[in-house]
């Protein structure tokens, strides 16, 4: 594997139209400790019932990514090779973990590339070629329909300017879906989303290329369990624990967080909170979403950071269940703010305070 090589390309900025400007990275983990004032972009306008008020900077995304859906198969051949045709009526659990092309078929990673996953493409393209994202969607998601996440992934494409190919995480139901984000919040489990995810980026960094990955509430999650994944990997390719000592192995760790540096992540209202350094990071949070403030990256908050901090105090197996202490993020982080009720009193709904449409509509596109 060649570690020394950074993928080619570069990161497509777009310019947000904030009177309060970007949010600046915030430093290195220092754990527990509340954010500056300059550290967070507030959404000043964003205080409407109603989402759409795109004062938050657009999605970057990384260009020299792998391309897409350049290879064209025919609808025997994607059955002969064991795609899935959506079927409203099957288990979710059928597609768990399989790439979700726009064209309506399920394609199992170990059988497919990417090059031929028909991904969903964006109204406004942000580059050419147009890069590829990789989604990851949240608990309670069927894979087709609109709210759903073929749905989620057409959204994501046109905010985005990107080719987006969703990894699909199976829904087994509320408690059984909640279980599991925690634990891919502790990195335990089984979760075939975050393998896929976690295969994907490894073979994308080997091959030189960059990464773009988003995900949206337990997607946050599994997109922090498989970025672990690839920093073990890419730890075992330098010499393993070893080769990875303070130190010793500074140069090592340099190079680690070089390569992970080809990868840019993007989370809205994620659970995910515990991700390793060297990837550029964008986290989005609605201050009235109880799943980031409580679950996942965010800006410090009075009330949900000092009660976790004291139950975990009082209760450190429930500090480790959580994750760690509330406010947490990774070096060179962004975290992105705003303050919406959502358009729906039903805080879960696609335009309540946990809605992607919430999220979606206070952040800027990124092709105007």
């Amino acid at each position: 594997m060649s570690i020394d090589g950074v993928g080619r390309g570069g990161v497509r900025l777009v310019t947000p139209q904030s009177p309060e400007g970007p949010s600046a990275p915030v430093a290195k983990n220092t754990l527990a400790r509340p954010l500056a004032t300059k550290d967070v972009f507030e959404a000043k306008g964003a205080q409407s019932p109603s989402p759409g008020n795109a004062n938050l900077p657009p999605i970057q995304s990384n260009t020299g990514t792998v391309q897409a859906g350049t290879v064209q198969l025919d609808d025997a051949t994607k059955v002969a090779r064991g795609a899935l045709k959506l079927d409203a009526s099957a288990d979710p659990k059928t597609y768990d973990g399989m790439y979700l092309g726009s064209d309506g078929y399920a394609y199992p990673p170990e059988k497919f590339s990417i090059s031929e996953v028909p991904p969903f493409k964006p109204e406004k393209p942000i580059a050419s070629p147009t890069p590829t994202t990789y989604h990851v969607n949240g608990i309670l998601t069927q894979p087709q329909g609109d709210g759903n996440a073929t749905g989620e992934a057409q959204k994501l494409a046109n905010e985005t300017g990107t080719h987006v190919v969703p990894i699909y995480n199976a829904t087994e139901g509320l408690p059984a879906d909640v279980a599991q984000t925690g634990l891919d919040r502790l990195g335990m489990g089984d979760n075939k989303a975050a393998q896929t995810l976690a295969d994907a980026i490894y073979n994308d960094l080997k091959a030189g290329k960059k990464v773009n990955v988003t995900g949206y509430s337990q997607g946050g999650a599994i997109v922090s369990s498989a970025l672990r994944e690839v920093d073990h990997r890419i730890k075992d390719d330098l010499g393993g624990f070893w080769g990875n000592l303070p130190v010793l192995g500074d140069g090592n760790r340099d190079k680690r967080e070089a390569m992970l540096g080809n990868i840019n992540v993007t989370t809205f209202a994620g659970a995910g909170k515990t991700f390793p350094d060297g990837p550029k990071y964008n986290f989005y949070v609605n201050k009235q979403d109880p799943v980031p403030t409580w679950l996942g990256t965010h800006a410090f908050n009075p009330v949900t950071d000092i009660v976790s901090g004291i139950v975990s105090g009082l209760f450190p197996g429930i500090g480790i269940l959580n994750g760690g202490p509330s406010t947490q993020y990774p070096k060179g982080a962004a975290i992105h703010t705003f303050d919406s009720p959502g358009a729906n009193g039903d805080v879960f709904a696609v335009d309540g305070k946990h809605g992607i449409d919430t999220y979606l509509g206070n952040i800027q596109d990124a092709v105007r």
